[in-house]
């Protein structure tokens, strides 16, 4: 019997140059400023597996439709490529091994792991809620169900309060349809229309719960996380931005009970400063448009002070679409932060150092990478513990 099994690794393995080889080889002429953006926002194999949005393509080759569907066409051939594997049938006595032949080694439980994991890697959607993360999905839903499913939450979602325990229980059943849907590229726009709860902050917070589940409360993962290192980060900060007076300005007007969470929405916002890196990409102020399909925080207001007390309405957008709208900057950040791992997102290279060190050591989520730290983020870390 044959069986065909997707191959992982073949594009994620490819490092930005060995990707711009493979594109040009496929026939897609690649400017020098095309390669550029690819190298400027360290787009390579693993990057583009992830997956990359329509706008973010159409950022790499601007003022091309053509360059923009062979691209699409050669990440879909990339991720078809396929090895077959042959089994045979073998009689009782056939797979008993001699006691003179080569014992045969089976593999491991740690190998069966490995090989799943990868797999999940690949189609995040595979993942279960519960465990370790390598279990099977939603068992008894097909398109008839999935179609009530939504109905209930449409419905809901109309209510001026809606019933948590539905909204919840319907959008576990939903979890690994929309996984796939966003994983096969439906436009952010269209995955809000269809599952609205994702529009909002505790959505987004209850989604990144079951991709990752040993994360539990993420709002008080980040409120226990940056008190731990607010004081050092503010620090570090001194005099090194010009929102740092705004700070002390508005510290001195708040109430002594009020101090300790100011701090912790500071620290927030001066880590980017920390690590070297432009918060002007990802918090931004008044109408203007993000420069940025990632995941931005839009401020309603023209003024930086009010950022850092309680009330700061602001609009946290995604590929030029309006996700969710929330009241305080520590809630707009949190769920941007989100966004990544609903979307399975890469990391964007202007704030990539902080979301590193927001997932590992804030939020403490351990995706089993290998890959070492970059110097920057190990540097800092030493400074913040």
């Amino acid at each position: 019997m044959d069986y065909e099994l997707a191959s992982p690794g073949v594009l994620c393995s490819l490092s930005t140059e060995e990707l711009l080889t493979k594109i040009q080889e496929w026939g897609l002429d690649v400017t020098e400023a095309e390669a550029q953006r690819f190298r400027d926002n360290e787009v390579d194999g693993d990057t583009v597996d992830c997956g990359l949005t329509e706008t973010m393509v159409a950022y790499l080759f601007q003022g091309s439709f053509k360059k923009q569907v062979k691209f699409n066409q050669f990440v879909s051939r990339m991720k078809e490529s396929s090895v077959t594997l042959t089994l045979q049938t073998v009689s009782p006595e056939d797979w008993q091994p001699s006691t003179s032949s080569t014992s045969i080694r089976y593999p491991t439980n740690s190998e069966y792991v490995q090989a799943v994991k990868t797999l999940v890697m690949k189609y995040p959607f595979l993942k279960d809620r519960e465990g370790n993360g390598y279990g099977p999905c939603v068992q008894g839903e097909d398109l008839l169900s999935i179609d009530a499913h939504l109905k209930v939450l449409q419905c809901q979602y109309q209510k001026m309060q809606p019933d948590t325990m539905v909204v919840h229980n319907r959008m576990q059943q939903t979890f690994a349809w929309w996984q796939k849907e966003i994983a096969d590229g439906m436009p952010v726009e269209d995955v809000l229309k269809k599952y609205p709860f994702l529009g909002m902050p505790t959505g987004l917070c209850n989604e990144l719960g079951w991709i990752q589940p040993t994360t539990g409360n993420v709002s008080q993962r980040f409120r226990e996380g940056l008190s731990c290192v607010a004081a050092k980060v503010i620090d570090l900060t001194r005099g090194k931005t010009p929102l740092y007076q705004l700070y002390l300005d508005a510290r001195e007007e708040a109430l002594t009970d009020d101090l300790p969470d100011l701090d912790t929405r500071a620290a927030l916002l001066f880590l980017p400063y920390v690590f070297k890196e432009k918060l002007d990409l990802f918090v931004i102020l008044g109408e203007v448009h993000p420069k940025t399909p990632y995941p931005t925080v839009q401020l309603l207001h023209e003024d930086w002070k009010p950022v850092f007390s309680r009330s700061a309405p602001n609009i946290v957008k995604l590929d030029g679409s309006e996700v969710c709208r929330s009241s305080c900057i520590f809630e707009g950040i949190i769920s941007s932060f989100c966004l990544y791992f609903v979307f399975s997102l890469a990391y964007a290279k202007h704030l990539k150092n902080t979301l590193i060190f927001l997932q590992k050591y804030i939020v403490k989520i351990d995706e089993g990478e290998d890959r070492p730290l970059p110097i920057t983020v190990t540097r800092q870390i030493n400074l913040l513990y």
